[in-house]
């Protein structure tokens, strides 16, 4: 990522690539945040919460509204807080190339990391 406008007018945000093409981000606000591990996808928590393509800045997936605290736990899964399980809150995982959503059966913590162990 890289910026552009220290001055803090006309601030810019680009995707620069390995190929060393780029993608211009109209404005600060606007920026890719809570990008995947790959950096390919991120979330934009705006209304409706969805992920978007890092490269093009197309939105991809539209994610489930009753779901909460999305992370991403690898390249292509997101876990999130399902809080309307009759027994209690619980993590669902969500495949960010279709969508399937998969009840992993973790308890809700505020404590607990997702990730790949390496």
């Amino acid at each position: 990522m890289g910026s552009a406008g220290c001055d803090g007018q006309d601030v810019s945000i680009d995707a620069i690539r390995f190929d060393g093409t780029a993608t211009r981000f109209r404005s600060e606000e606007e920026r890719p945040r809570d990008l995947s591990a790959d950096l390919r996808r991120y979330i934009d928590f705006g209304e409706p919460t969805s992920v978007y393509e890092t490269a093009t800045g197309r939105r991809v997936r539209v994610l489930p509204s009753e779901l909460s605290e999305f992370q991403w736990a690898g390249a292509d899964t997101l876990v999130a807080r399902d809080a309307d399980i009759e027994d209690g809150d619980d993590y669902m995982a969500i495949d960010a190339r279709t969508g399937a959503l998969i009840s992993i059966g973790i308890p809700y913590s505020d404590s607990i990391a997702f990730g790949k162990v390496r």
